[in-house]
């Protein structure tokens, strides 16, 4: 049998990030225990430290239960459904809608920017209709403003919604 005959179903991804934190988690718990001078240095990152390994052994037992290996079928046609542009080019799409947001901010705006990767994201997500992209993006982006300017007092560059920063 060759690996190519096997279809690996379930959450693997999410198995591996778990063990991404387990390790970090469990690494920065001892460089800390062994970098501390005493017992009050460890207050907090041992309990803490050990409660974020016991909760994500736990999650990570949930989701190993669920992993499964099989056989490709025969025919040839794997999984029996064909893959969409989501599950093909999803996360390297938003990766490319990041990069863009962020190379396009100091030219168009914060505001700008933030409605229009907004609204690219709904369409890579699935979203056709104008007016829900239209409102969602909108909404969205006057919140963001608000938080960003009122709360959080940061100075961004804006280029429609300069009313909001008087």
């Amino acid at each position: 049998m060759k690996p190519t005959d096997l279809r690996f179903e379930g959450p693997w991804g999410h198995c591996a990030l778990l063990l991404a934190f387990i390790t970090f988690t469990a690494w920065y718990t001892l460089d800390a225990s062994t970098a501390s001078s005493g017992y009050r240095d460890l207050l907090l990152i041992g309990p803490v430290g050990a409660i974020a390994l016991l909760l994500c052994a736990g999650l990570l037992v949930r989701e190993a239960l669920r992993l499964r290996i099989r056989r490709a079928p025969a025919d040839g046609s794997g999984a029996g459904r064909q893959a969409g542009f989501l599950q093909e080019y999803g996360a390297p799409a938003v990766m490319a809608a990041l990069a863009i947001y962020v190379i396009l901010m100091p030219f168009i705006g914060f505001d700008t920017a933030t409605f229009l990767f907004t609204a690219g994201l709904m369409v890579i997500q699935g979203e056709r209709k104008a007016w829900v992209i239209l409102v969602f993006s909108t909404v969205v982006t006057v919140l963001v403003m608000l938080v960003m300017l009122k709360v959080l007092s940061v100075d961004t560059p804006t280029l429609v919604m300069e009313h909001l920063v008087d």
